[in-house]
């Protein structure tokens, strides 16, 4: 009985130090957040569920999941679908849903009936059936779970210290650039606006759109962008958003992405950002006193170790929650459908973005 006491002991004690993660849909972003993950200090289970992982051996699956050899107190295990999975009484820390938008709901449902996690964590643009978002904030309300979006902007400490200066103001965003992938990145830049002071309980407004008919087909299969202009108002704050199409590849942003910050209650206050991956450039002018600077800031496969480790020891994220997320996307959600609808002749209601 004694020995039975010490290894229930023992065995908590691992469990403490042990880190579990699943990460559902591991293509091209599922691979970052799981090259970060598997950084983490300490043990760490990895579930990957994807049936493409299913035909590949060790050396070749590490060569595809971009890892290389691993540490002996890393475990991965491969799962091909949802259902797979029969460890219902274990607890994972977090749970990843980085699919494509057309299938998310209905794996974020799966996973609320056969798995229990402590986090999840979903990928934008959520999912590509307004009706989804409607069914995800039903069945949140009945799960005491938390429930984050990787909207990751925020997180970025870096970006944040470039500009703290302006959270008292009221602001003018201009985001702007060539083949930046305006569809699936922006609420990336929605979501930004909300270190400005923006409460939860306010939802964005789309104020005015120009649309182009032009829509070409996405990176991902059955997927599509769209170039234009809109104007939305989030609390206080406006946000132009402006893509341009171009002989460039759809979402390359050859040229990285234009951000221009105003303040409109101090006219003399002003900041300039290109913002490409890992780096941003900028000017900054407040009062005639001109700063420019470069900096490098986070890339999304840095953040995931620091979220996972910060959700699990300190339960403190920047990330928006799922239902204020759904607030987010809905008004941009359903003025992409219209235009899918009225151009493309899709379904009513339906928005193939991710």
């Amino acid at each position: 009985l004694l020995t039975l006491k010490v290894l229930m002991i023992l065995k908590k004690k691992l469990r403490k130090n042990e880190s579990s993660i699943m990460i559902i849909g591991v293509g091209a972003i599922g691979k970052r957040h799981l090259q970060s993950l598997i950084k983490i200090k300490g043990r760490v289970h990895l579930y990957l569920v994807d049936p493409i992982l299913n035909f590949k051996k060790n050396n070749e699956l590490y060569k595809f999941l971009g890892i290389g050899k691993i540490k002996s107190n890393k475990k991965i295990f491969i799962y091909k679908k949802i259902e797979d999975w029969t460890n219902k009484d274990f607890v994972l820390d977090l749970c990843i849903i980085a699919t494509t938008s057309d299938v998310r709901f209905s794996i974020f449902n799966k996973v609320m009936n056969f798995v229990s996690t402590k986090n999840i964590i979903l990928e934008k643009f959520l999912f590509n059936k307004i009706n989804d978002y409607y069914k995800a904030l039903k069945i949140c309300s009945k799960k005491q779970i938390t429930i984050y979006v990787n909207q990751w902007m925020r997180e970025s400490l870096k970006l944040r210290k470039i500009l703290s200066k302006y959270r008292s103001n009221k602001l003018d965003f201009k985001v702007s650039g060539v083949e930046w992938g305006m569809a699936c990145n922006i609420m990336h830049f929605v979501d930004l606006v909300r270190h400005f002071k923006v409460k939860n309980s306010y939802v964005p407004y789309v104020r005015k759109a120009n649309l182009s008919p032009m829509i070409r087909n996405a990176r991902r299969n059955k997927f599509f962008e769209i170039y234009g202009d809109i104007e939305i108002k989030y609390g206080s704050h406006n946000l132009y958003i402006s893509c341009t199409e171009s002989k460039f590849a759809t979402g390359s942003a050859p040229d990285g992405i234009d951000v221009e910050i105003k303040a409109r209650d101090h006219k003399k206050k002003l900041i300039k950002l290109n913002l490409k991956p890992g780096l941003v450039k900028g000017v900054e002018n407040i009062d005639g006193n001109v700063r420019y600077f470069t900096s490098k800031i986070e890339l999304m496969s840095e953040l995931s170790s620091k979220i996972f480790i910060n959700l699990k020891n300190y339960r403190k994220v920047y990330l928006p929650s799922l239902n204020n997320s759904i607030n987010q996307h809905l008004p941009i959600c359903k003025l992409f459908s219209k235009h899918f609808e009225k151009n493309i002749k899709t379904k009513k209601g339906l928005c193939p973005v991710t």
